[in-house]
């Protein structure tokens, strides 16, 4: 059996060691909330607004690797606000009410898709080109 003094010590130091914890756990509540407060990034809100107007098919046709790249030219002003292929007029006339300017109607979309095609298939006979050339200095070397 444990007598009145001992079983007090026990649950003092128990209750020291809850206080200790808790007071570690506020501080470091504390330490994050500042950490949170002054070192945050500051997100540019235009860009979460253009990239809602985009329809999310980061198919590259605009010549980005995706709509969320898109959407930050376009808010940085680097992109013109007509160039998604997938979106055409109603993804440019979102961004133009957004971006407060008037944007004027994407190109024709068969004329830009033949001609993203053209600068694919140029692409890849250049590379074709330059892979048998290298073929054939390894055969002849």
């Amino acid at each position: 059996m444990w007598s009145d003094i001992e079983w007090i010590n026990t649950l003092i130091s128990i209750l020291m060691a809850l206080a200790v914890c808790g007071g570690v756990a506020i501080l470091m509540d504390v330490l994050l909330l500042l950490a949170s407060r002054y070192l945050s990034v500051k997100e540019d809100e235009t860009v979460k607004e253009i990239r809602a107007c985009l329809p999310g098919v980061n198919c590259g046709a605009c010549g980005y690797k995706g709509c969320d790249d898109y959407a930050v030219a376009v808010a940085e002003g680097k992109a013109k606000p007509n160039l998604c292929v997938p979106g055409a007029e109603t993804a440019a006339s979102e961004i133009g009410e957004i971006l407060g300017i008037e944007v004027e109607a994407p190109k024709d979309v068969k004329v830009f898709r033949q001609e993203v095609y053209e600068a694919i298939q140029a692409e890849n006979k250049a590379a074709a080109k330059q892979s048998s050339d290298d073929a054939l200095k390894n055969i002849f070397s």
